[in-house]
């Protein structure tokens, strides 16, 4: 389909039938989805897609921003995130084609970066999407999209501040409920983490401040906390040093070292951005389909723990309805843990 110019007739259709066949219309957005993230697409395709294809694509999440179970939510933001890894491995990972002058330009980003205010609802998505997809594969397309959203300058307060809470919320719990098998997908979720802490505004109103410093700290435990993670590696380390460097979790770190040192590991706080993370979160793949281990599968590998409440989860779709699931969290590490949708009730109207 590559070799036939097909991603380029696919934008053309779905751009000037969205009103003449609504299930022909959603046909191709996911037809464009399963294509281009199963193969790359030639540096010529992306730099044909234009800015109002991508404009397009975030007023028909606006359009429907009052209905979440509405049926183009979920095949229109995946289309979106695709096209930002794809345009993440085009500058990272040039192709033989690709001269090294021509430099692709991220359309996705460069969208949200001048017009990202008119456009907050497919943050939002983005996040309830993180927090109940399985599939690794969608996960990571999400990680990426944050990842770059949190690295941009013109993007660093692109998410409400509630909005931000939540997400610390989801993230606590994804990298608790991980097994110790899934190191890659850790690590994916500590480099987002960084900027996430670092460069919004969490600067300027932190949220669980002491919840994040054990769970970072839990992370790179040699004792009895660090079983639930399993052996330590250095890229473990090295990020998490980075985010516990991050200075409105330092003052924490600084009363944690006096009363029990568990930091071993000198991090350059000096650096904003690693530019081999940049690398390493564009690289990052999974096979389509391929679900996320959870530890609720795993209990006997951590022992005994307490349950979270009602978080949502499961899914795979963005109209599915919510479900309360139980995942294994250590209370004698972090304490009783709310969902991150009880919290978002809490702070309403703080952002």
């Amino acid at each position: 389909m590559n070799e036939e110019g097909a991603f380029t007739r696919l934008t053309e259709l779905i751009q000037s039938r969205e009103n003449e066949d609504a299930a022909l219309h959603r046909m191709l957005l996911e037809l464009l989805y399963e294509m281009s993230r199963i193969q790359r697409l030639r540096t010529e395709e992306l730099i044909l897609i234009e800015d109002d294809f991508i404009t397009y694509l975030l007023q028909i999440i606006e359009a429907v921003s009052d209905d979440v179970s509405d049926p183009y939510h979920y095949p229109v933001i995946r289309v979106l995130l695709v096209l930002n890894e794809q345009y993440m491995v085009s500058a990272h990972d040039p192709g033989p084609e690709q001269s090294p002058s021509t430099a692709v330009t991220n359309k996705v980003i460069k969208i949200l970066s001048l017009d990202g205010s008119a456009y907050k609802t497919f943050g939002e998505n983005i996040i309830l999407l993180l927090n109940r997809e399985s599939e690794t594969s969608l996960q990571l397309l999400i990680l990426k999209i944050l990842y770059l959203l949190f690295t941009t300058p013109s993007t660093y307060e692109y998410f409400y501040t509630n909005d931000l809470r939540v997400l610390v919320d989801v993230m606590i719990r994804n990298l608790l409920d991980l097994p110790i098998s899934s190191s890659a997908l850790r690590h994916t979720y500590l480099r987002v983490l960084y900027p996430l802490l670092a460069h919004t505004q969490l600067q300027t109103y932190p949220y669980k401040r002491d919840e994040l410093s054990r769970l970072l700290n839990m992370m790179i435990s040699s004792g009895s906390a660090g079983i639930h993670f399993g052996a330590v590696d250095e890229t473990t380390k090295r990020l998490v040093g980075r985010c516990l460097k991050v200075p409105w979790l330092s003052e924490v770190e600084e009363q944690s070292h006096r009363a029990n040192k568990l930091l071993s590991v000198g991090v350059n706080g000096a650096a904003r951005v690693s530019s081999l993370s940049v690398v390493e979160v564009a690289a990052h793949m999974a096979k389509p389909g391929e679900q996320t281990p959870s530890r609720v599968t795993f209990k006997e590998e951590i022992g005994s723990g307490s349950q979270a409440n009602g978080v949502v989860a499961g899914g795979g779709g963005g109209g599915g309805e919510s479900q309360g699931v139980d995942t294994d969290i250590s209370t004698s590490a972090l304490g009783q843990m709310k969902s991150p949708f009880e919290v978002e009730v809490e702070v309403e109207g703080e952002a």
